[in-house]
This record gives C-alpha cells, structure tokens and sequence, in this order.
C-alpha cells in the first residue's frame, strides 16, 4: 500500500490523542453529577415549584457558605475543564482557537454546573447554592488555565513515557497512574477542610492521631486493615525507589 503525501506529512500523534481527552472528560463529567446527586434519594417536586424554588436559593440575598463545600467544588471542576481543554486543543497551536476553546469549556461547564445546582431541588437533603456554582466556575478557570500552561508539555510527557517499550518505563507509568488513583481514593468524598476551628474538633474527637497505632483495638479486623492500608502503599514504595522509574535500584537514603 501506497501512503498519501498528506498522510506522510501529517502522521497520526501517539496518544493520548483528543478523543482520549473526551473520554476523561465525560468520566469526569459524569462523576460530576454522580456527586452531586448523592444520596440519590428524590423529592416529590413538581417543576414550576422546582423552578421557583431554584431561582430564589441563587438570588438569595445570605447564603450560608460552608468551605468544604466551596474548595470539594473548585476541585470537582479542575479536572474536568483541563480534560475538555485538551479535547479542544491538544496538538493546536495557541492563538484564536484558545479563547474559543476557553469560551466553549466555560459556557459548556457552566452549563453543567446550573443543571446540576436544578437537579438537587429534587435530592433530599441537597441544597442548590449560587456559592456551589461560584466555585465551580472558579475551578473551571483554573482549569482552563491549568492547561494553557502546561497541558501540551504534559502530553508530550505522556506520549514519551508510552512510546518507552522499556518494561522498567512501562512499571513507572502505572505506578504513576496508581499513586495519582491512590491519591484521590483516600480524599474521596472531598470531606476538605483548613479551618483551624473544625480541625481541633476533629482532634478532639480523637479522628487525627499524632502517634501511629493509637486507639486501636486490637482483634482480626483491626489487623486485616493495617495489612490492607500497608499493602496497598507497596507500589508507592516500589515508585519512591526508582527501581522501576529509573530502571535500577536506588539506594535506601536517596528514596526517601
């Protein structure tokens, strides 16, 4: 088979392509509501009153703010609008293509982020708030900012580490992918809080501990949980060695 001169000049880029970004996006999309939708235990709720009600939690003159809520829904958007930047715009040079896809990503999560704000009139124990869309137009731009700096480095990162058909290469990338995972499955739900009063609550509580092995007591089920918490920080280990990263084992001292 002869190629095109056009296919020679223009080779398909390695992934992660822009359908992958759209991918990612959609997943994240879809957690998105998944959150935001929880309990998922629905009111009865006829629309006009659902309209009605909707409009005065956004026009409310006090709104009662909580932190945790604001930065969990600054965080939920970051990576959604730097994934839906990237579908737009990897392999696309800066210019007027960027402010579009800037424009496109913030109206199209704004979008998101005023439908799922209405939906919760239907979930007990949900609240809608023009504070929750505050901050989740917040995370939005920083997002699209995130990305504007370093998406395509990060991408051309990516596709350097996919391209090493090295064994040792191909370990480091999924250790990689699995502390990033690990990371986000010991801060879900994004119960997050830096304010100095909640965290003397909780100190108090006896739910931060200073001195490993504290208040615990001890029988089968206490010792299978220490196990799993130890075993799955074990490619975290393998990862800080640089045993696969590096393709050679680096001394304890300088892993640490």
């Amino acid at each position: 088979m002869i190629l095109s001169s056009s296919h020679a000049q223009h080779p398909r880029p390695a992934p992660p392509r822009s359908g992958y970004f759209l991918a990612i996006a959609a997943v994240l999309g879809l957690f998105v509501i998944y959150g935001s939708f929880r309990p998922w235990q629905f009111a009865r709720v006829g629309f006009g009153d659902a309209l009605s009600l909707f409009m005065e939690r956004l026009t409310a003159a006090r709104v009662k703010a909580s932190r945790t809520d604001f930065s969990t829904n600054v965080v939920l958007f970051v990576p959604l609008a730097f994934a839906a930047m990237g579908t737009l715009l990897v392999d696309r040079r800066p210019g007027l293509r960027t402010v579009a896809a800037f424009a496109a990503v913030a109206v199209g999560c704004t979008v998101l982020s005023l439908a799922v704000e209405f939906g919760q009139v239907w979930i007990r124990s949900r609240t809608p708030s023009r504070i929750d869309v505050l901050a989740q137009m917040l995370g939005t731009v920083v997002g699209t900012g995130a990305w504007m700096v370093f998406g395509n480095r990060l991408t051309a990162w990516l596709r350097a580490q996919l391209s090493d058909h090295r064994p040792a290469s191909r370990v480091g990338l999924f250790l990689w992918i699995y502390l990033v995972g690990l990371c986000a499955y010991n801060i879900l739900p994004l119960d997050l809080t830096l304010h100095p009063v909640e965290i003397a609550r909780q100190f108090t509580r006896g739910r931060i501990l200073f001195v490993p092995f504290t208040g615990y007591e001890w029988n089968l089920q206490t010792i299978w949980a220490l196990l799993f918490d130890a075993l799955i920080f074990v490619p975290v280990g393998a990862l800080c060695s640089g045993r696969w990263t590096l393709g050679r084992l680096r001394p304890l001292a300088d892993s640490v």
